[in-house]
């Protein structure tokens, strides 16, 4: 493809003027919005739609740990895959599979924590490893100024 030229044209053209005395104040902190993850987006809502649901006090936190490791259990499913790839979603939420993987993937959040508390209690190597990698993290997300 060759281009022989480009034809610009000047159209209409307006003043920036605003009516009614409305002041613009100036932007202010430009480039200190966050990154929003999709995922962790997607997640945030689902907790949002679904928090009144439990019963007791959990954190955000603890509610999304079981949230995230449901979906990701539904997600590894193979057979729950192929049908999503085979079918429509309404095909797929009828799915009689949909409804015994979920629960696994559940009764999988809370033998999977438990035991993976219990390894981090019982082996101080283990913990102190864990709490090492988790220090900067936590550190930076409580003092966001800090350079490390």
């Amino acid at each position: 493809m060759q281009l022989d030229y480009i034809a610009q044209h000047e159209k209409a053209t307006t003043a920036g003027k605003l009516t009614a005395g409305v002041v613009l104040q100036p932007a202010k902190d430009a480039g200190t919005g966050v990154v929003r993850d999709p995922e962790m987006v997607a997640i945030t809502e689902i907790i949002e739609k679904i928090n009144d649901l439990f019963s007791g006090e959990h954190s955000e936190a603890s509610v999304r740990n079981v949230i995230t490791h449901v979906r990701d259990k539904l997600e590894e499913s193979e057979t729950l895959k192929e049908q999503a790839q085979a079918n429509s979603l309404s095909q797929f939420a009828a799915s009689p599979d949909l409804q015994n993987e979920f629960v696994s993937a559940v009764i999988g959040a809370m033998e999977s924590s438990a035991d993976l508390s219990a390894q981090i209690l019982n082996n101080p190597s283990l913990a102190q490893k864990l709490l090492g990698e988790l220090l900067p993290v936590v550190y930076r997300s409580h003092n966001p100024t800090s350079a490390g």
